[in-house]
């Protein structure tokens, strides 16, 4: 475990990398190459939806880039919670 400060600049230089990735990048290279957790968060959320739809089909360009979209901002907003120390308490906002 990194003590607080390591911690706190690891997150920033995550934030940072994530912050000014484009979807070209990500056709290029996919989200694992830049970060495995933001990776598995955005196959944990894709996976959730297409539970959820019953879909079995490819998803559209467009979709998937407006999903990448989303999900970067969402990641880029729990990186910032954890840029101080101590961390921001985790936020939820409940299904329905």
């Amino acid at each position: 475990m990194l003590n607080p400060i390591q911690k706190c600049e690891a997150n920033y230089a995550s934030f940072t990398l994530l912050r000014g990735l484009t979807w070209d990048e990500v056709l290029n290279k996919g989200t694992r190459h830049f970060s495995k957790e933001f990776n598995w968060f955005c196959d944990r959320k894709m996976s959730e939806i297409v539970a959820m739809l019953g879909w079995n089909q490819a998803w559209p360009e467009p979709l998937l880039q407006a999903f990448f979209g989303v999900k970067k901002n969402v990641w880029l907003v729990h990186m910032l919670a954890c840029l101080v120390h101590p961390s921001l308490p985790v936020f939820r906002v409940d299904k329905g």
